[in-house]
């Protein structure tokens, strides 16, 4: 058996940090997009859906996290996994006002199912970049390896969300992790605007500018803690006899 940790995750992803700024391969765009839509998806996954609480406290520090999340510029496809979205969250993932999702439903161009009182739309029907596929684990550029590493660390935390005790319901935790995968993907998003056409580097220059912003407003991050919780053991690839 073998066992990894988020702990273990997040280290081999400051490791990857380290070989891309010693490398001088090439970045094409294809390969910075994979790497994006996974780093958002993992911050997708960190911020988690919204909770009900009489803590005021811990609604609003939920909130602060949630509206990080919603500065990110408009992004390239919907995280995977997910179902549906509101019209708000619509409107974010296509770039659009609100009321131009709405509009779009109410002329049939958009499918939804209503629940009586809002509209909600599938993740599938929101996807305009079904081209873009995860990393090849057998890439050995650092950039693919990270955003290999980045995936790993989602699904774990898919996982880690549905347990009692979690380090996903401590906002504080949450916002310590979410500041050091947004340093991170910053670190990475400079390395590729280096190594990318010029024609290319609009996209990574975007999600750097955001990824230092969002970092400045979850203020100073508490000490990640508790990440060697969440784990994933695999099975040994050849079992004994």
């Amino acid at each position: 058996m073998s066992t990894t940790t988020a702990a273990d995750l997040v280290s081999r992803g400051d490791l990857l940090l380290r070989e891309l700024r010693n490398s001088t391969v090439p970045v094409s765009l294809a390969e910075w997009e994979r790497f994006e839509v996974t780093a958002y998806r993992l911050l997708h996954q960190l911020v988690g859906p919204g909770r009900a609480s009489d803590d005021r406290t811990a609604v609003v520090a939920h909130a602060a996290l949630v509206r990080v999340l919603q500065g990110y510029p408009t992004p390239l496809r919907p995280p995977l996994g997910a179902t549906t979205y509101s019209t708000r969250q619509a409107a974010q993932l296509l770039g659009l006002p609100q009321d131009g999702v709405l509009h779009r439903i109410h002329r049939g161009d958009i499918p939804s199912i209503t629940d009586g009182r809002s509209y909600r739309v599938a993740a599938s029907d929101l996807d305009q970049r079904t081209d873009l596929v995860p990393a090849d684990p057998s890439d050995p550029r650092p950039l693919p390896r990270l955003s290999c590493t980045f995936g790993v660390l989602a699904d774990l935390l898919v996982a880690d969300r549905e347990r009692e005790v979690s380090v996903l319901h401590d906002d504080a935790q949450v916002a310590a992790l979410m500041a050091h995968v947004l340093t991170q993907t910053a670190v990475a998003a400079r390395h590729t605007m280096r190594h990318c056409p010029v024609t290319d580097a609009d996209r990574p220059l975007r999600v750097a500018q955001f990824a230092e912003r969002a970092v400045d407003a979850l203020g100073t991050p508490s000490r990640l803690q508790g990440l060697d919780h969440i784990t994933s053991t695999a099975p040994p690839d050849h079992p004994p006899l």
